[in-house]
């Protein structure tokens, strides 16, 4: 039913973990298939520890986590592909749930459960009373852009095969591949928490988020968000209100990335991704790009003035 694809790089800390609760799903038709992307660190022997005929081990020269997901998607020989992080977390029931949402949808190409996150995943209690439907994916992902997040996804590997693989981009190419799938097929999501994100200081996202942020703007909100480059290239084919959709995503990601500048006081890079926004609409990107046009100084004192604020209330 499924083949499960982990990329693997340096998670020697984490994998242990993260296979463990793979093997030890209620739902047991499916193969894991882990691709070590040139680790240098001790996970691939804590995988080798591991002695079950399921599990097999593909390796490559370092190329990044879309190369990795990319070799595992090619090998694998079940219908449905899962994808798991080497260091997330799956409840037990999670495989289970998946194969319900298939069998109840046949036509879909792209199956979601929904996750929790935090540091302990006993600490959260998953959600039983599962609502399962299919979706309008840029509708929603429009009001929230992780509506489908990769370690809770499956997708029907003749579409995958069809479609191509994740591209090689430094952040994004999951939300870019999941926006070019929904394109093609029907995408189902079930509200069943069965997945877990390790929110830590240290964990691979973190990190890139933190040099995102730190970092002075270098890249333009195509290059920043591969879906949004990805629906500025479609918008010719699609009629009225889906490019309206469209458009209604590329902005809220353009308002998370302008808020993120910010953040860091980085006024000009905010401008700049304000100035690349598609459309003219006072929604809450339009009305941060009408806060935006006020004097640096001012700005630089109302942001200064919001963090002690934040900090007092702390």
């Amino acid at each position: 039913m499924f083949s499960v694809v982990i990329p693997l790089y340096n998670k020697g800390a984490f994998i242990g973990r993260t296979v463990r609760s793979a093997l030890a799903q209620s739902f047991q038709e499916f193969e894991l298939i882990i691709v070590d992307d040139g680790s240098t660190d001790d996970g691939p022997a804590q995988v080798a520890s591991f002695q079950d005929r399921r599990l097999r081990v593909i390796r490559q020269p370092n190329a990044g986590k879309g190369a990795a997901r990319n070799l595992g998607m090619q090998k694998a020989s079940r219908p449905w592909i899962a994808f798991l992080d080497a260091d997330d977390y799956w409840f037990p029931d999670h495989l289970a749930e998946l194969e319900t949402m298939a069998r109840l949808h046949p036509e879909a190409g792209l199956l979601s459960t929904s996750y929790a996150e935090g540091a302990d995943p006993a600490a959260s209690q998953p959600h039983h009373g599962a609502d399962i439907r299919p979706i309008d994916y840029l509708a929603e992902a429009a009001r929230s852009v992780g509506i489908v997040w990769s370690s809770a996804t499956a997708v029907r590997r003749d579409l995958a095969n069809d479609l191509g693989g994740f591209g090689h981009w430094r952040t994004g190419e999951d939300l870019e591949y999941w926006m070019r799938v929904a394109m093609r097929a029907p995408v189902i999501k079930s509200d069943r928490v069965t997945a877990y994100y390790f929110r830590n200081e240290n964990s691979e996202m973190a990190q890139v988020h933190r040099a995102e942020k730190t970092a002075p703007l270098t890249r333009g909100l195509f290059e920043i968000w591969p879906s949004v480059a990805f629906l500025e290239s479609i918008k010719g084919d699609l009629v009225p209100d889906r490019c309206d959709a469209a458009e209604r995503y590329q902005r809220s990601a353009a308002w998370l990335t302008m808020i993120g500048r910010l953040a860091v006081f980085d006024i000009d890079g905010a401008r700049a991704i304000g100035r690349q926004m598609p459309g003219r609409r006072l929604d809450r990107a339009g009305m941060l790009s009408l806060v935006l046009a006020l004097p640096g100084p001012v700005l630089r004192s109302a942001l200064r003035l919001r963090m002690r604020l934040r900090g007092s209330r702390d």
